[in-house]
């Protein structure tokens, strides 16, 4: 194939490899020609050409020649002007002759933000490598003939397949050695990449080696575009950029103290839950697409029910037991694909315990094996949580002793002491996990060198497994049995007020793992009632309740992140009612939707209740399943039974499930769409400043009057209510005028840069695939077919789209204005600083706390929340209050103690 290229405006063109910017003068986008603009009017430089791309930014162009694609890119840096010098003359479909109008482009505006104006214009053949004939460096005029523009076959020796398919382990090193000449983690905010720069926003320019940088293998030329660092590496930028990312997070994760946390136990052991559940996302939406299939097997007849216990096979009902030889392999495989991740979850949860804690994973899974042993587990018991099995008190291990016999089962579990496996038991996991971390550390202060190897980790495999199993699982059975009785007690509440709070509360007990006790409340009331179940069916309302919430939440979330992976979810949790990464993912880290879903799975609870809805003999799994169950007639029932329980028909039973569940969802969707916030208001963190500083000044007065033996007012209501009265409207006002504007701005430019790394990850993943293949062949000597997987791999590289993405990224930037927000944020923090120097001059009791840092932390949360900003580091009021009612307990104690010494005087 060839054409003719001709100059698209008046110009002086030079060859390609005399551009300033590597990327182009080294030619990994392609061959071409540079053009130095001489005028502002450029003109379509082929005969027949149609325009296929037009950056957001108007300053580069794409053009489809047939087999060969054309980019002709207007200055160098020129995206981050966000369209403002050019005028677009066509559009993206048109069919460009030899002459036609393209664009118009003010050449001074380059000049003035010294920006070059060099023009490079380069050809990409997927299969081809383009030749440029005929070329001779001069100035031409506007549609004068400047070369010819061939291809040719691509032979092995053009390529370096041991390069393409080589070079495992330097991306690390590389990107080790930039973080450590650009001055550390500390010294860039921002990293990202495109095609072929790794770009960092540097802080401080003196610290970076420019010297040591472009002496680095693998770093092809540096690039500064005012304060932002662009490294060319070519190719394999998204790994580097990827390895950069480990190492911040490895840096952070290492030395990041959460001072805030450490002052408040509860949110602390809350948030370890989420922390430790979301790295177990993938795990549990593997295992929920998978169970959606064997569900689906069995639900079309085509494969049997599978039961690890031996007596419960009943071949007439199509259970077989997982070891009848009659039963298909492939079916077996099924199921154990689909159970196995999430039955043994407890060992996924002791490695991810072990991360979260910064401990060794390796002894963590070794715990984990134990304490979840497979030899504990035996056949599973009924409730596939341990061989031995109590069917009276539906209690999993072996009984060590009992202070006393109930009937309750719930009761009886906080009257005796039993050993169980702890697969379920998600608290005394997370707890053997940070006591063995502890244990460890407190060891390697005494422990010789000479034998810590060995005795270090054969102390911790052998004690760590008898406390979970003697001090933490018997309590935490404990704890069990006293959240069980509370539930029974709630399901006591009259109107259908019990059913609607089980409803609401089951979804939040899945968080901490305490739904199998709920487990057991169901089977109580199931059998109760003659197998007739209905406090079960909780279950599957507030499933369809929290979906709906994280429904409302995908609907009004600016974040395209968000909305992806929530997508995701949603869509797991609603075919398969898997919705433990909804839940740890989103619903209970954001607090709001969580709760919505709870008032709409009460208002679906009401109608169960009011209507009377019951499973009769089935199991509701969660999803789109639990509607068929609902319809399903009753299995091994009595008719009497079903009369006396006064059970509805099988299509009103359905139709009343379906109603409930629609009133749930839809209670949930629109409370979710209602409260939602993707984050908490500066105006929220200012009362909780003020409302801490009230706290602290309580347990003052306290210490006050008990020192003094006298009552001492220190709070005046009236000046507090005034002084959050003058912050909130100081807050409001801005927020009507700037904040909220910056934040859908803000959203948006982090919206099309997650288009950008989503846009990279699957060019990345493309070839990674494509590279495994092109090794195999380069292993076997097979060196055409290596050559066709290069020449693919070369194809992916789609810089034009690339291009297209980071101009919309560039446009959206432009939109956020830091420093405008920066000024009016530091209107606002004189103004509350003013009101906080009132505040502590009136009470002198504050005057050691430290409040910038808290209220700028406070004003500025929009640029912290978005990581446009670090967090200004404080000792938070919590601590403050945790040191203050220590010393009221110190201060009661001591009195109490005087009071005795005194009687025994007396």
């Amino acid at each position: 194939m060839e054409f003719n290229l001709y100059a698209p405006v008046d110009c002086i063109v030079k060859q390609i490899t005399k551009c300033s910017d590597p990327t182009f003068s080294d030619k990994m986008l392609g061959d071409g020609v540079l053009i130095i603009p001489k005028s502002s009017q450029f003109f379509s430089p082929f005969d027949n050409a149609k325009v296929t791309l037009i950056f957001d930014t108007k300053h580069a162009y794409g053009f489809n020649l047939g087999k060969i694609e054309a980019l002709l890119h207007c200055g160098l840096e020129t995206v981050q002007l966000a369209g403002e010098p050019f005028e677009v003359q066509t559009k993206v479909g048109d069919e460009l002759s030899k002459g036609q109008k393209l664009f118009n482009v003010d050449l001074n505006k380059l000049n003035s933000k010294k920006l070059s104006n060099e023009t490079p214009i380069v050809f990409t053949c997927q299969d081809s490598k383009i030749k440029v004939h005929d070329f001779i460096e001069k100035e031409y005029k506007a549609g004068e003939f400047i070369c010819k523009i061939t291809t040719e076959e691509i032979h092995n020796n053009d390529l370096d397949l041991e390069k393409i398919f080589g070079g495992e382990g330097k991306n690390q090193k590389l990107a080790s050695n930039i973080v450590q000449n650009v001055g550390g983690i500390k010294n860039f905010d921002e990293h990202y990449n495109c095609f072929s720069r790794l770009r960092l926003k540097i802080l401080k320019k003196d610290l970076v080696n420019e010297v040591a940088i472009k002496k680095i293998e693998g770093v092809k030329g540096i690039h500064w575009n005012g304060n932002e660092m662009q490294i060319i590496i070519g190719q394999e930028v998204p790994k580097v950029k990827d390895e950069i990312t480990n190492i911040i997070y490895k840096e952070n994760d290492a030395t990041a103290k959460n001072s805030q946390d450490k002052a408040n136990l509860v949110n602390r052991i809350i948030k370890v839950f989420p922390a430790v559940g979301v790295p177990l996302i993938p795990i549990l939406l593997g295992a929920g697409v998978f169970s959606l299939v064997m569900m689906l097997l069995m639900m079309f007849g085509v494969m049997p029910n599978i039961t690890l216990v031996k007596e419960n096979e009943d071949l007439t009902k199509n259970i077989y037991y997982i070891f009848n030889p009659n039963l298909n392999i492939l079916f077996v495989i099924i199921f154990v694909i689909s159970k196995s991740s999430t039955i043994w979850m407890g060992i996924g949860t002791c490695v991810s315990a072990a991360i979260y804690f910064k401990w060794n994973f390796v002894l963590a899974f070794a715990i984990g094996m134990t304490i979840c042993s497979p030899i504990l587990w035996g056949n599973g018991g009924p409730a596939m949580l341990g061989q031995q099995y109590d069917p009276e008190t539906y209690i999993e291990g072996w009984v060590l002793f009992r202070f006393a016999e109930v009937s309750n089962p719930m009761i009886q579990r906080i009257l005796q002491i039993n050993v169980t496996p702890m697969q379920a038991k998600i608290g005394v996991l997370l707890l053997t996990i940070y006591t063995a971390k502890i244990f460890d550390d407190w060891i390697k202060k005494w422990m010789p060198t000479s034998i810590d190897f060995i005795c270090r980790n054969l102390m911790i495999l052998t004690l760590m497994p008898f406390i979970a199993f003697f001090i933490y699982g018997p309590i935490w059975n404990i704890f069990e049995g006293i959240f069980g009785l509370f539930v029974l007690l709630v399901t006591k509440f009259p109107l259908g007020i019990g059913m609607g709070l089980l409803s609401g509360i089951h979804q939040v007990t899945v968080v901490f793992g305490l739904h199998q006790v709920i487990g057991v409340v169901f089977n109580v009331d199931t059998m109760t009632h003659g197998g007739v179940a209905r406090l079960t069916i909780s279950s599957a309302i507030g499933i369809w309740a929290q979906l709906a919430a994280l429904l409302g939440v995908i609907i009004v979330t600016g974040d395209k992140r968000l909305k992806k992976e929530g997508t995701q979810m949603f869509m797991v949790g609603a075919i398969a009612g898997i919705t433990e990464p909804m839940l740890y993912g989103v619903n209970f880290p954001k607090k709001r939707p969580l709760y919505a879903g709870m008032i709409g799975a009460f208002a679906g609870g009401l109608i169960i209740s009011w209507t009377n809805v019951t499973l009769r003999g089935v199991s509701a799994w969660g999803g789109l399943y639990s509607f068929i169950a609902f319809f399903s007639p009753p299995i091994g029932i009595q008719p009497s039974i079903l009369e006396q329980e006064g059970c509805l028909s099988n299509v009103m039973n359905g139709l009343m499930f379906i109603l409930a569940s629609a009133v749930a969802f839809g209670v949930a969707i629109v409370v979710s769409m209602l409260i939602y916030k993707e984050r908490v208001s500066e105006k929220t963190l200012i009362n909780k400043m003020f409302n801490e500083s009230i706290k602290l000044l309580k347990i003052e007065q306290k210490i006050l009057s008990l020192k003094k033996q006298e009552k001492i007012k220190l709070i005046n209501s009236a000046e507090i209510k005034e002084l959050k009265s003058k912050s909130k409207k100081i807050i409001e006002n801005a927020e009507k005028k700037s904040i909220k504007r910056e934040e859908k701005s803000i959203l948006k430019s982090d919206g099309a840069k997650f288009d950008i790394d989503q846009f990279l990850k699957k060019q990345e993943k493309q070839t990674l695939k494509l590279s495994k293949k092109g090794k195999h062949f380069m292993k076997k000597g097979e060196y055409d077919k290596a050559k066709e997987i290069a020449l693919k791999i070369s194809s992916l590289n789609d810089f034009n789209k690339l291009q297209f993405l980071e101009s919309k990224a560039a446009l959206a930037k432009s939109k956020v204005n830091i420093k405008e927000l920066e000024k009016k944020y530091e209107n606002i923090e004189n103004k509350i600083s003013i009101l906080v120097k009132d505040f502590t001059l009136n009470y002198k009791e504050l005057s050691e706390i430290d409040f910038t840092p808290i209220y700028k932390n406070a004003v500025e949360s929009l640029l912290i929340d978005y990581n446009y900003k670090e967090e200004y580091s404080f000792k938070p009021i919590e601590a403050y209050i945790s040191e203050k009612t220590q010393e009221l307990a110190k201060i009661k104690r001591d009195l109490r103690n005087e009071q005795r010494l005194k009687k025994i005087k007396n």
